[in-house]
C-alpha cells in the first residue's frame, strides 16, 4: 500500500508541474507538435 501511495504522490506532482508549465509559463513546447500546429492553424 505505501508504493501505491508513492506512486500516486509522484504521477500527482509530476502533473502538476506540467500544468504548471504549460498553463502558467506558457512553454507550449512540452506538447508534441503545438507550435507547427498552431502555426498551421490546425
Amino acid at each position: 500500500m505505501l508504493a501505491l501511495k508513492t506512486i500516486a504522490i509522484l504521477l500527482g506532482l509530476a502533473f502538476t508541474l506540467f500544468g504548471y508549465f504549460k498553463y502558467f509559463r506558457k512553454k507550449y513546447n512540452l506538447i508534441n507538435g503545438f507550435e507547427a500546429d498552431f502555426k498551421a492553424e490546425i
